[in-house]
């Protein structure tokens, strides 16, 4: 039980940190998109 809880924990983090990164991965494209259009 204790180790499923560990899995599903380590999971979520990863999850969070995709989300994070995917978010930054955007945020560095509208930026480059901007920057361009000028």
């Amino acid at each position: 039980m204790a180790s499923d809880d560990v899995s599903i924990q380590a999971t979520r983090e990863q999850i969070l940190y995709v989300l994070r990164a995917v978010e930054s991965a955007k945020q560095h494209s509208t930026d480059k998109t901007q920057a361009f259009i000028k």
